[in-house]
């Protein structure tokens, strides 16, 4: 806080980035698990599923 001529300020809020380091950290498990590399987010089950089966991982 600071106190000058017009009174005590406040600090304001810190900016909320769109960075979600999970997601990251998930694909990279995915690829050292896996080998399959998956860049498109979010990471769902409806992009995941897909990407093992198209590298011959899971026959679902």
């Amino acid at each position: 806080m600071h106190a000058g001529a017009q009174g005590v300020k406040r600090a304001s809020r810190p900016t909320f980035r769109p960075f979600n380091p999970v997601a990251s950290a998930f694909a990279n498990t995915l690829l050292d698990a896996t080998g399959v590399r998956l860049d498109q987010l979010p990471l769902t089950r409806d992009r995941v599923w897909p990407g093992l089966r198209d590298a011959g991982l899971t026959d679902r």
